[in-house]
């Protein structure tokens, strides 16, 4: 890939932001130049340095390659790192496409979340991440795709986190429901709008309550 390495180098190691960003904006240029090709990308994402494989994934996203789906969709099932799992989240987004979604869903699911995670930190330091961390780090950004691609199917997995403690994915949660043009319990709905301690939720609920008692 030969200066392409170069950029990457500066990505993983630029001790400036202004550096990182620059190497950022070298490589996705070459990237719409058709300097770095699909090979290279799937090379990347098999690298064993996550800052080479999350600009793969991005890239992979970016340029919507759809041979890349199958892979991302078993790493996304595969890894514990959250940082990967991110980046993996922001490309299914930047598709904008359903395949993904019963991958997203089943790491949001709370049976999923009964045994504890180990990844590899800098290729040499093992640690491990509490269970709670790493869904903490997929929950919005899996909500914010379930947004743009959800369906009915999802909604079993949402409904839990209209309870979340963190208003903000409350928030997430209504959201994918409006939407994606889905009905929450009036119930539910009339309960959030009269006692979320959050403002936003008070009104989008009242909102939603509106538009659902016209149907």
């Amino acid at each position: 890939m030969g200066s392409r390495y170069l950029f990457l180098d500066q990505l993983r190691f630029g001790e400036t932001s202004e550096e990182r960003n620059h190497a950022f904006e070298e490589l996705v240029y070459m990237e719409e130049e058709g300097q770095i090709k699909e090979e290279d990308l799937f090379e990347l994402l098999d690298h064993e340095d996550q800052v080479y494989q999350v600009y793969a994934i991005g890239a992979f996203g970016r340029k919507k390659i759809h041979k890349s789906v199958s892979k991302l969709k078993e790493l996304y099932l595969k890894s514990d790192n959250p940082v990967i799992l991110v980046a993996l989240l922001r490309a299914f987004c930047d598709f904008s496409i359903g395949d993904f979604e019963a991958a997203v869903l089943k790491r949001i699911q709370q049976k999923y979340w009964k045994r504890k995670f180990k990844l590899k930190i800098d290729l040499s330091q093992e640690k491990i991440f509490d269970k709670d961390f790493v869904l903490d780090q997929i929950l919005l950004p899996s909500l914010k795709y379930l947004q743009i691609v959800g369906t009915s199917g999802a909604e079993k997995v949402v409904n839990v986190y209209l309870s979340h403690s963190d208003p903000v994915v409350r928030w997430h949660c209504l959201m994918f429901y409006k939407k994606r043009e889905l009905t929450i319990q009036q119930k539910i709905l009339t309960e959030i709008a009269e006692k979320d301690d959050y403002a936003l939720n008070r009104e989008i609920a009242v909102m939603m309550l509106r538009c659902q008692s016209k149907n």
